[in-house]
């Protein structure tokens, strides 16, 4: 393996090689003090109190598998710097985070049933939160997104000034969410002050890590130099208040050290992520994943994994006890026999699927398109993200299930009154396709026909799992029966089968 096997301690990169994570603690915090400036074998041993030898071990490894990359400072040729070339975007939530997750989705779901035109921020707020219950923090990829997003837009600003850099950014973050926007350059750094609109307070922070994303995509094209976010605070107003500063460790964007941000990646490491005992845990063995690919669709005994994965019957008994002892798995002892089956314990936050495959050329001319339009530009940040994954192997395609889930409870505790029928008509009222218009044909079996918004072009693919936790969790809230999603083709509606 190429990293420790397993790790509550990770982070997942996206890097020109594919998208790749980190569990050894010193790699990890190699990489955290690159985020910050870029530094030598020495530098970085002071920094982190490390042994030289133990550093440079690191980092070499880091730059044969394409996390950092090294040059040497002109100005004294014996130096040897690192930069990170790969951009983190998942990594285990931090349990101090302090949010009142109740609290936060209550008024996230309540707005995104009552405000027209609030749903996409407040699909973010919700998405984010379940993966924080999940034990995984999705601030990084949101700001990813923000980067995506302005690399679409890299042409606008190649070419203009500074002042009109600080325009072009107040235009755009006031048209996406922020009801005020003021930026100014300041010795070489952007200052960005930021006021939320009120109705979309509950997503302040996604809105800032998809701002801080933007900006610092846009900085970057416009001055040739890497550039971070050098502080992020608060005022007494309570706006936002976020300083861009020039990457210490730069060098020219022309410089084979600066890559475009990779959207398809051709190669990845198979990885899953778990949540157990109220922390998520990455497992990067690949008879590991193997044997829990095949373990979520039954349970099976070491003997009946041994036979169908072609695996000899000691090493899938190492393996179970390993998984076993991470909590991932649990044994039950079959009555008036020895033999044990196995089945899922922890909760799956993202599986290692095949690569999907999408006209990349066809779906940037889509992306750019839709930007032009601010709710539409949400719905293309939704598909960009989950495509970014999907594309190396990765599907976290399941949290939006389970928000479809939560939005279900949700609408059937508001009223205690309501029926099937009111709960599909309030679904199809609140528009919660995400861009789709439902309409229902028929009740049992029930028919939802999704006619596509004209100015949306969220993918089939993607809302599937979000409709197939709203409709079936919420039919069966309601009847008691239980409910099969089937999407039969073309990919234009969904049948609702009530199972007898």
């Amino acid at each position: 393996m190429a990293d420790a096997e397993y790790g509550f301690r990770y982070a997942v990169f996206v890097t020109d090689n594919g998208v790749r994570y980190l569990t050894n603690e010193v790699s990890l915090q190699i990489m955290d003090a690159l985020a910050l400036s870029g530094m030598t074998a020495s530098d970085l041993s002071l920094a982190l109190g490390r042994s030289r030898t133990s550093i440079q071990s690191n980092v070499s490894k880091l730059e044969r598998w394409g996390f950092v990359t090294s040059y040497v400072d002109e100005s004294d040729r014996r130096r040897v710097i690192y930069v990170p070339t790969s951009t983190v975007i998942l990594r285990p939530c931090p349990p101090d985070i302090g949010e009142d997750y109740e609290a936060l989705e209550e008024e996230a779901l309540h707005n995104m049933v009552k405000v027209r035109g609030g749903h996409y921020p407040c699909m973010l707020v919700i998405m984010a939160l379940e993966a924080m219950r999940m034990g995984l923090d999705m601030r990084d990829l949101l700001t990813r997104g923000g980067m995506i997003l302005a690399s679409k837009h890299r042409r606008l600003v190649s070419g203009m000034s500074s002042e009109d850099v600080a325009r072009y950014l107040e235009n755009h973050f006031t048209k996406v969410a922020f009801s005020d926007a003021a930026v100014a350059f300041d010795k070489g750094d952007l200052n960005i002050v930021l006021s939320l609109h009120s109705r979309m307070r509950i997503a302040g922070h996604m809105m800032c890590d998809l701002a801080a994303g933007y900006a610092v995509e846009t900085m970057d094209v416009h001055t040739g130099r890497k550039h971070r976010v050098a502080s992020l605070t608060s005022d007494a107003e309570g706006r936002t208040v976020m300083r861009i500063s020039p990457y210490d460790g730069n060098v020219p964007m022309d410089s084979a050290v600066r890559r475009t941000i990779p959207d398809v990646n051709d190669e990845s490491w198979p990885f899953m992520i778990y949540y157990v005992d109220g922390r998520s845990v990455l497992l990067g063995n690949d008879t590991q994943i193997r044997i829990l690919h095949h373990i979520r669709r039954s349970s099976a005994s070491p003997g009946e994994l041994s036979e169908e994965l072609g695996m000899p019957l000691v090493t899938v008994h190492s393996n179970l006890s390993k998984l076993s002892e991470l909590g991932v798995i649990g044994a039950d002892a079959l009555p008036s026999s020895k033999m044990v089956r196995y089945r899922i314990k922890g909760l799956p936050v993202i599986l290692t699927t095949e690569p999907c495959v999408t006209m990349k050329p066809e779906r940037d001319i889509r992306l750019e398109r839709e930007l032009k339009s601010v709710m539409a530009g949400y719905e293309a940040l939704f598909e960009t993200l989950n495509f970014n994954l999907r594309s190396a192997g990765e599907d976290i395609r399941h949290i939006t299930g389970n928000v479809g889930v939560r939005v279900a409870e949700f609408l059937v505790a508001e009223d205690k009154n309501i029926t099937a029928a009111g709960f599909l008509k309030k679904v199809c009222e609140t528009d919660m396709g995400l861009g789709y218009l439902p309409r229902i044909t028929d009740f049992v079996p029930l028919t939802v026909v999704l006619n596509r918004n004209s100015d949306t072009f969220c993918t089939f693919g993607f809302i599937k799992p979000f409709y197939k936790g709203l409709l079936e969790h919420g039919l069966e809230l309601l009847t008691g029966d239980s409910y099969n999603i089937r999407f039969p083709p073309p990919p234009d509606f969904v049948r609702v089968i009530k199972i007898a």
